[in-house]
């Protein structure tokens, strides 16, 4: 039985890891209670969800997943979690809730590489009620498992390269294991292995003492790695004929609508370097096109914090890289540059595709402040000789705590007012009358394998149907596509057609108590209009 002293004695020289556990508990609770509070459905900007889960459906069925565009690892999770009694939708919610929650615990061993125990903790506390987290954490998405096994890897990856002996050796091998999960999460975790391989080779070449132990060890990281990633890599080989990292070359490429847009097949681009010169023209084109994406990319990182904020993380970028020991610097770069991916794609210019850049940031802003406070106390000591030094550290931990806790209740509030927005409302209510109906009313006019095409897999999710991607081409293009691939159901809606689809325009007559082109072998099955839009659902004669 453990003594009081010992216990005491424990807590005492291990509070900083015992203080990040709590704030990941904390974390949690905070991301599960907007989950509880706000019970939305599934949404458009969720929707990639729906192929996670039917992953995590092939896995309990001890099948390989059967959609290669998305990386099983977070499927695997979600199935993990559905062993407890819930649907699978709100296991897939959990699952990226806790895992959003565990990145405390690595970004706190970053974190002290640099900083104090204390800093390090108000980091962890500032990531736990970060606003942006704080929203999209309780979404079925990949991101923040993602995060939490780059950041793991990261870490791990620097405890190997500064621990000597067969210990340090077995980390090298759970940092390939980690950062391999990450690419198995997201594909552009990828660039983990060349930035990772390279640091190991950077710290060997300036450490003679011990350079045959790290070549050892990145030796050992780069199988592991490579063991993990293999079953994933060989599927994709078989899928499309040649080794690759990524099913999404082309998707990544055009974007998902050009991708999907009838006649293109015939390009004679063999490989991804040439599709992406053709697709921005050539090599100047593209590079006006990585700036452009940089530029955009950087912008909405400001946005997303105060502006005041901005200063002193600038100053926190310097504090991070003075020092003596340049080397653990370094490590910084493995969650920084994995974004590198993201500014040579055609995405749209949201926060979810430079998730793993905002702890970055939080731990400069905290370096910037703690690093001006450091210099403040140096200041005092010297202008006041009699100043008392045991109450200097309270005292500067004290005015760390000011601004760190004002930034953590304008994100608690900043959270809370995006669920409430008139914005966020109007994506619910489009899901109530538009999806869900579309679903629901699909489902009790169709069979459980009848084959649905639309471009929303919310809907076809709903109807509990399986999924053709509605194409883009003119009418007959489109129509002929469904035909000879099965689809036996048609779903056009209005937003589909007034954003994405125009030209399919005069499939929404039915909706206005108009007719359609007989010529169409289509018959009206179901419709709905509401006050912002509706639906109408075909089959095909």
């Amino acid at each position: 039985m453990i003594s009081t002293e010992k216990l005491f004695s424990t807590l005492k020289n291990h509070w900083g890891v015992y203080s990040a556990l709590l704030i990941t508990l904390f974390a949690f609770s905070f991301r599960y209670w907007f989950f509880w509070r706000y019970p939305y459905p599934l949404m458009l900007h969720e929707q990639d969800g729906i192929a996670y889960m039917l992953n995590a459906r092939d896995i309990l069925s001890f099948k390989f997943p059967g959609n290669l565009f998305m990386p099983p690892f977070y499927s695997l999770v979600i199935a993990l979690f559905s062993i407890l009694p819930i649907k699978m939708e709100s296991a897939a919610r959990v699952a990226s809730i806790t895992m959003d929650a565990l990145a405390v615990l690595p970004l706190y061993g970053i974190a002290r590489i640099f900083l104090p125990k204390l800093a390090s903790l108000t980091v962890c506390g500032l990531w736990a009620t970060f606003s942006f987290s704080l929203i999209y954490a309780p979404s079925p998405l990949s991101q923040s498992t993602y995060l939490f096994m780059l950041l793991c890897g990261t870490w791990l990856l620097y405890r190997a390269t500064t621990n000597t002996g067969s210990y340090g050796l077995s980390l090298f091998g759970a940092a390939g294991v980690c950062l391999s999960a990450a690419y198995l999460t997201r594909l552009e975790g990828i660039v983990a292995l060349g930035v990772g391989f390279l640091l190991v080779a950077i710290f060997a070449f300036s450490n003679t003492a011990d350079r045959k132990r790290l070549f050892r060890g990145g030796a050992i990281f780069l199988l592991l790695f490579s063991l993990c990633a293999l079953p994933y890599i060989l599927q994709l080989h078989s899928y499309s004929g040649h080794w690759s990292f990524t099913a999404k070359t082309t998707v990544a490429i055009k974007g998902i609508d050009g991708s999907l847009t009838l006649g293109s097949a015939g390009s004679k681009v063999q490989n991804g370097l040439e599709l992406w010169l053709e697709q921005f023209g050539g090599v100047s084109g593209g590079f006006r096109f990585i700036s452009a994406n940089i530029s955009a990319f950087f912008a909405l990182l400001l946005r997303t914090f105060y502006p005041w904020t901005h200063l002193f993380t600038l100053a926190g970028l310097l504090f991070l890289f003075i020092g003596k020991n340049f080397l653990p610097r370094l490590f910084l770069f493995i969650p920084f540059l994995v974004t590198a991916p993201v500014y040579v794609a055609n995405l749209p210019k949201v926060h979810a595709y430079i998730y793993p850049l905002f702890p970055l940031y939080l731990l400069a802003l905290v370096a910037g402040l703690w690093g001006i406070l450091y210099l403040t106390g140096k200041g005092i000591a010297l202008l006041i000789p009699r100043f008392p030094a045991s109450l200097l550290t309270p005292l500067l931990s004290m005015l760390l705590l000011i601004p760190a806790s004002s930034m953590a209740l304008y994100s608690w509030r900043n959270a809370d007012a995006n669920f409430n927005a008139p914005e966020y409302l109007y994506q619910v209510y489009i899901t109530d009358k538009i999806f869900l109906a579309a679903g629901e009313e699909l489902k009790s006019i169709s069979a459980p394998g009848e084959m649905v095409m639309t471009r929303w897999g919310l809907i076809s999710y709903f109807a509990e149907r399986p999924l053709m991607v509605l194409p883009k081409g003119n009418i007959d293009e489109v129509l002929a596509h469904g035909r000879k691939n099965g689809a036996r159901l048609l779903v056009i809606d209005t937003e589909s057609v007034g954003t994405r689809r125009q030209e399919l325009i005069e499939l929404l007559n039915p909706l206005y108590g108009k007719g359609i082109d007989q010529r169409h072998g289509l018959q009206v099955v179901g419709l709905r209009g509401s006050d912002v839009g509706g639906y109408v659902i075909y089959r095909y004669i």
